[in-house]
């Protein structure tokens, strides 16, 4: 896995333009997976905050009393509702939580993609703009397609974007559009399992101590705890509710975090295959011009 410095370091494209002229471009990858990284991290902050919030018991109040004097909602309703709206804001941020990550994911896809086309000499507004149009699904099948850029787990993150659709045009309720030929709307994605392996190397089954509901476990024989990277699934019928809960949004952005750092070392890969030159300082490379 490449470190966080050696992905913002810049490649410097030189396009020729005429027959003795050259303009100097910098493809400043480390922005670009920025990009990935701040949807990631504010589905995180912000799904935190939501969640610590609805989970407050004295946190009742519900009227914007400093913002505004327009009331859309009554003055007073019963300690009973206000327990169910929290319940639902709880359901609510977690799902906004994963519409940023995808929706911000696509944009990350958009700019690596403009980038590679750059480097391949193939960029036009009206090829990115195709591009742009695509689910992050398709996009992911593209690029892979035009420039080898990918990551190990492409198929696990393209099961985000009919997951996002869902909760975009059914707010999360599963209809035959999102079904189309298949039983079940799956969603995947990488997460650690917690393992234990005896002395004589047989892995047993234990709770999970990434989960802070998870009971105790007590073994009568020696051996060691570990971590497995293993696939997780959700599958939604037919007249479900799509609900994630922070634990699985948590896993989830984790695992996007992993898959952007992949696609900026593939999309880098790809730019040094082209014989693009990677500068080590910031501060040596040239930037566009005009």
């Amino acid at each position: 896995m490449p470190t966080r410095s050696a992905l913002r370091q810049p490649l410097n494209l030189s396009v020729r333009q005429k027959k003795s002229m050259h303009r100097h471009l910098t493809i400043d990858f480390g922005k670009i997976h920025d990009t990935a990284i701040k949807g990631i991290n504010r589905a995180a902050v912000f799904m935190g905050l939501g969640v610590n919030a609805a989970d407050m018991d004295d946190l009742d109040n519900y009227l914007l009393d400093r913002d505004t004097r327009f009331r859309i909602l009554p003055e007073e309703v019963s300690a009973e509702t206000i327990k169910g709206w929290k319940q639902e804001f709880r359901i609510w941020v977690v799902g906004c939580g994963f519409r940023e990550l995808v929706d911000r994911f696509c944009v990350f896809m958009d700019r690596l993609y403009h980038a590679c086309s750059i480097v391949s000499r193939s960029s036009t507004p009206k090829i990115q703009k195709e591009f742009e149009d695509l689910g992050m699904d398709r996009k992911i099948k593209k690029i892979n397609e035009e420039f080898a850029v990918s990551c190990h787990y492409d198929e696990h993150l393209s099961t985000f974007y009919p997951i996002r659709n869902c909760f975009v045009h059914r707010l999360g309720l599963v209809g035959p559009r999102d079904l189309k030929s298949d039983k079940t709307l799956n969603l995947r994605w990488m997460r650690f399992q917690t393992v234990f392996t005896t002395q004589y190397g047989h892995e047993q089954q234990i709770p999970d101590f990434l989960d802070p509901k998870s009971p105790s476990f007590v073994t009568r024989e020696g051996g060691f705890l570990g971590l497995k990277w293993v696939s997780a699934e959700r599958k939604f019928e037919k007249g479900d509710w799509i609900r994630l809960n922070p634990k699985e949004l948590t896993e989830i952005l984790f695992f996007a975090r992993l898959c952007a750092v992949e696609y900026t070392k593939s999309g880098v890969g790809f730019a040094k295959d082209k014989g693009i030159l990677l500068k080590n300082n910031a501060e040596q490379s040239t930037p566009a011009d005009g």
